[in-house]
């Protein structure tokens, strides 16, 4: 027999109407209702009609992710982290990958404002125009309209000079790089510092003087004997989630930019403050 949200109401011991607020996220709820609701739901085996639901709340309850490439070791990551937030919330995530292609680029957003997600996320990718009326979070580019998260180049920059006792350094840009900016920052000079971010496709001369930095994995530095300047992309697909669901419940919030500072670890596997 199919359970009902009344059975839920009645398990519970409250309305229908509380029940329907809980299931939508209704903070006014009090704690010792959601859990009263939440367990009634686990207990007998509940399943919300997604579909009469989004008719009634002109929602779909899903967001679109857009990444360049699915391929980089960091996706898998960061969307264990931005569906750990997600599902908390009752969303579905839709994926598209753009290969930095433009028309495929406008033609998935075309798709995701077609399916009427309720959000979307952008990952090194850039914003969708504000003609598609899509709420949005971006990561790793400024959004004019919206909500950017950026990395604070100054505090980075300063974290790298502080690390080499002020040597300056050399940036290696591969595919799939996820610190780019800071190419602008290198020094023209001959360096000993090598930063090496994504996958480089040239020999890079080590020498017991060289330094190296890896951009991206702790793991993978640790591995190589060399520093660590960490992509934190778990961290990054969280706070994706939680913004882009602040900016659900209030669609006037103010376009702003969260600034994130990525750790550094030593060679040893230590956290270097």
């Amino acid at each position: 027999m199919k359970v009902t949200m009344a059975d839920v109401a009645a398990e519970a011991g409250v309305n229908k109407a509380t029940v329907s607020r809980v299931l939508k996220g209704d903070p006014r709820i009090s704690t010792a209702t959601r859990e009263k609701v939440w367990a009634a739901v686990k207990k007998l085996g509940y399943r919300p009609n997604i579909l009469a639901r989004g008719l009634s709340t002109k929602t779909t309850d899903t967001v679109g992710v857009l990444f360049k490439n699915l391929s980089l070791w960091w996706v898998g990551p960061y969307l264990c982290g931005l569906e750990r937030v997600l599902e908390r919330a009752g969303l579905e995530i839709i994926v598209k990958e753009t290969a930095s292609d433009e028309k495929k680029r406008f033609n998935a957003l075309k798709n995701l404002s077609a399916r009427r997600v309720d959000g979307v996320i952008c990952v090194y990718e850039k914003p969708p125009e504000t003609e598609m009326d899509l709420v949005a979070v971006t990561v790793g580019e400024h959004d004019p309209n919206g909500v950017s998260i950026k990395f604070d180049e100054a505090a980075i920059v300063d974290k790298i000079m502080k690390m080499t006792d002020g040597l300056g350094f050399r940036y290696h840009k591969g595919e799939g790089a996820v610190y780019p900016f800071l190419e602008k920052y290198q020094s023209e000079k001959d360096v000993k510092v090598h930063l090496i971010d994504g996958r480089v496709n040239k020999k890079i001369e080590a020498s017991p003087l060289n330094f190296m930095v890896i951009c991206g994995s702790q793991g993978e530095a640790l591995v190589s004997g060399a520093w660590a300047l960490e992509f934190p992309a778990f961290h990054l697909g969280a706070l994706s989630g939680r913004l882009l669901i602040n900016c659900l419940k209030d669609r006037r919030i103010r376009p702003q930019s969260v600034l994130v500072v990525p750790q550094v670890f030593t060679p040893e596997g230590e956290l270097w403050s």
